[in-house]
């Protein structure tokens, strides 16, 4: 393998489930991975994948969003796996929480008698993400200053939006979570996430944008994003703009009563911390 990290290629993939046990029975329902190299999306995979008569559980329902139906005509792993074998060949596999999707995958591989390549190489994003974000400075990760919002697209306005709060970094060219908040506003009522997904693939082809990493599984992860930063919420099983609110509204009642505060006091709290560290 390439030593040169901008030289190596990544796959980023993502497991959905029937439940959080594979030793009792659980299924993978879902597979999707990006394929990168050099921060650039070179190919996506996809599938849904029919458990057999494994039932999905209402909590594992409540976080993916796949039901039973969704699934009928879905391909059994025997089908999904050679694909995903394939498709991930010759690269560095990472998955958030690999303990977890590793766990399902080498339990699928044994239901079809097939195994991981040799010298595959696996990287845990958690692990890399709780050693990073202990460096980054609180300012950095929370809020931005650009220009003030002038002469602006609907799109670019919402683009900037998301790079101020941090949902979005600059140069970042996986930018769906912008089109996702884009859809919302636009559509004015809830939308379920498949309404949203499609939402965004149309509009995406629209403005000539590349629909690489619009999955099903990746456009939830980006409203639950959204929903932790209080800008989207969940009704039921739909998802709308926090209680129909402008966004303004939304910053004052939610954002600027809790999370600023926070944020300021724990950088107070260094302030504090080295005045008395220094006054000894």
């Amino acid at each position: 393998m390439a030593k040169n990290i901008s030289e190596i290629e990544f796959t980023v993939f993502d497991l959905e489930t029937t439940g959080l046990e594979p030793g009792s029975g659980d299924r993978v329902i879902e597979i999707a991975a990006v394929r990168l190299k050099a921060g650039q999306i070179l190919r996506e995979f996809q599938s849904l994948v029919n458990p057999g008569r494994k039932s999905i559980s209402p909590a594992a329902f409540a976080v993916n969003q796949i039901s039973h139906q969704m699934l009928r005509e879905a391909p059994q792993i025997s089908e999904v796996m050679p694909l995903f074998l394939d498709f991930i060949s010759d690269s560095c596999l990472a998955s958030y929480n690999a303990q977890f999707d590793f766990d399902f995958l080498s339990s699928e591989l044994r239901l079809v008698k097939k195994q991981l390549p040799g010298g595959l190489q696996i990287v845990d994003i958690l692990t890399m993400a709780k050693t990073i974000s202990k460096e980054i400075p609180l300012a950095e990760i929370t809020l931005r200053k650009y220009e003030k919002p002038s002469k602006l697209s609907e799109r670019e306005l919402v683009r900037k939006l998301c790079l101020s709060i941090g949902l979005l970094q600059p140069g970042d060219s996986r930018d769906v979570v912008v089109d996702v908040l884009y859809t919302l506003l636009k559509a004015k009522k809830e939308l379920n996430s498949e309404e949203v997904r499609d939402r965004v693939i149309n509009f995406r082809k629209q403005k000539q944008l590349p629909v690489l990493g619009v999955a099903s599984s990746n456009v939830r992860r980006q409203l639950k994003r959204l929903r932790d930063v209080h800008l989207v919420e969940k009704v039921t099983n739909n998802y709308r703009i926090t209680e129909n609110l402008s966004l303004n509204e939304i910053m004052e009642e939610k954002l600027e009563k809790f999370f600023m505060p926070a944020i300021l006091e724990r950088v107070k709290d260094y302030f504090r911390a080295v005045d008395e560290e220094f006054s000894k």
